[in-house]
């Protein structure tokens, strides 16, 4: 099966339940199964009468809306590459985009493209054709360019077609395209539907960008697929959150941490009806007891931590929700038709070199969902594999029965006086600070030890907090001494990259 024909039997299926609602400011628009599936033939017949076909790139610039939706369905019907980009991205970023993937056409909000110096000239040099959602100067408008038919456009794509580009960015470099295949998603939502135990008169809320592939393949897809209605967001606001899960009885809730923390305050200060919800699920970052307990408190007492990377689906490996409180640090035991393994973190990556349950090591899996490539980046490829195994640069361990805790990034440790320290667990001391909104560590140079962690801290609004504070915090904590900052400096906001993920590091030195 392909990501198109999953669409279509999920159409034949479910007909006119409802698939997706999109909630904005002032209005919320919906389409059911069938109205979706017909919408996306539509797009897919407009995108062939244009010459766009198999194997061609096709790039979305676009917040969630129900044409991001439409038009990517309608690549994966007529196996057309689908290549979100994100709306954080900057014009350069963009710019690279568009020269890596080397797009037939664009579909674009006119307001996105406004804030891209060049873009048009940078258009009309690659010969891209350009389709804005609403009117944009004499370019063609979506409602214009889907006046086609809602027959099936009547073409085999097949499981192993690649699917599309979904550009990564780290803390450093351009983002990077990895190519994933149909098959992938195909069992990707098979794991979810299973892991989170799904049911069919489940309702989901997904505040999270679906530009981005963890909340697509991961929050979004896998419903589709179990015939499960989705509540998207044209933008994340606690309030309407909180709003769309006392209108539609949601039972399932995804999002980030930082998106949790206000949820969880704005329904702690609010008086909403939580009682649909079932369970929760996070993904991203670390969650900290303090916010995990919170959120038990606010919005319902289950929950599933789900850690996954670009270039795995994304899932790696999910807690189903019914263990939520026999380990709700830990993030499962991986997934169905694929390998994890924890090895030993330095030297020659080795996949044959595990590391004993409780030691740290690096996160490595092999599987049905991994990747086949980053896009136009042999050598990167190259990198990142040995024997097959990705190697993930994240680091973690496991328990004695097999549970995995994810620690952070391999090229963020801090090595001071040859004891190894993971910024993570300092962030999340901090981060139960009650006057500290947000945190980052970093490892600065020191002439005894070599490195020693500083922290970044963003304080609470109008919180009276200074490096006196978080010493004493700190001392007051769980933390070995070697593991306190030795330098404590308060920013206003803490640098990360477009996907609002890891920091960047150069900048934030840069602050402090």
């Amino acid at each position: 099966m392909d990501m198109g024909q999953m669409l279509a039997q999920s159409a034949a299926r479910f007909e006119d339940d409802l698939a997706v609602a999109c909630v904005s400011e002032d209005e919320t628009r919906t389409r059911s199964f069938a109205a979706l599936d017909q919408a996306a033939n539509r797009v897919a017949n407009a995108f062939l009468d244009i010459g766009v076909g198999s194997g061609d790139p096709v790039a979305v610039l676009s917040r969630n809306s129900i044409e991001f939706v439409e038009t990517l369905f309608a690549t994966q019907k007529i196996g057309a590459l689908v290549t979100p980009i994100n709306v954080r991205f900057d014009t350069e970023d963009v710019k690279h985009v568009l020269t890596d993937a080397n797009p037939a056409c664009l579909v674009a909000e006119p307001e996105l493209l406004a804030e891209l110096d060049g873009i048009e000239e940078e258009l009309a040099e690659r010969d891209i054709h350009l389709v804005t959602i609403g009117n944009y100067g004499d370019y063609q408008s979506y409602d214009d360019f889907t006046e086609s038919s809602t027959v099936p456009p009547g073409i085999t794509v097949g499981p192993d077609a690649e699917d599309g580009y979904f550009y990564t960015s780290g803390s450093t470099g351009r983002p990077k395209g990895v190519v994933h295949n149909h098959s992938d998603r195909v069992f990707v939502n098979m794991n979810m539907i299973s892991e989170l135990g799904l049911r069919h008169d489940d309702v989901s809320c997904n505040p999270l960008p679906l530009f981005h592939s963890g909340p697509l393949y991961t929050g979004f897809m896998p419903f589709v697929q179990f015939g499960v209605p989705s509540i998207i967001f044209r933008q994340f606001d606690a309030e309407r959150t909180l709003d769309a899960i006392e209108k539609w009885d949601v039972t399932v809730l995804s999002g980030v941490p930082a998106q949790y923390d206000r949820i969880s305050k704005a329904a702690t200060d609010g008086d909403y009806d939580l009682d649909s919800l079932r369970f929760w699920w996070a993904s991203g970052a670390p969650l900290t007891e303090e916010l995990r307990s919170r959120c038990h408190e606010t919005l319902c007492d289950t929950h599933s931590l789900i850690y996954g990377a670009t270039e795995v689906g994304p899932p790696i490996s999910t807690l189903p929700p019914e263990e939520s409180h026999k380990r709700p640090e830990s993030c499962g035991t991986g997934h169905m038709g694929q390998q994890v393994r924890v090895v030993e973190p330095d030297g020659e990556p080795d996949p044959k070199a595990p590391v004993e349950p409780g030691e740290t090591g690096e996160i490595i899996v092999k599987g049905e969902s991994v990747m086949d490539r980053y896009l136009n980046l042999p050598e990167k490829t190259d990198s990142v594999f040995v024997d097959e195994w990705y190697f993930t640069s994240d680091l973690g361990q496991r328990d004695e029965d097999g549970y995995l805790y994810v620690e952070g990034r391999k090229d963020n440790m801090i090595i001071s006086g040859g004891e190894n320290i993971y910024p993570s667990e300092i962030e999340n001391v901090l981060l139960g600070h009650p006057a500290v909104d947000d945190v980052a560590v970093l490892g600065v140079s020191h002439p005894k030890w070599g490195q020693t962690p500083k922290a970044f801290v963003v304080p609470e609004p109008n919180a009276q907090l200074d490096g006196a504070d978080v010493e004493q915090f700190c001392k007051e904590s769980h933390l070995a001494d070697y593991k306190r900052p030795r330098e404590v400096a308060f920013i206003q906001e803490i640098p990360r990259n477009p996907s609002g993920g890891s920091v960047l590091k150069d900048e934030l030195k840069a602050l402090g």
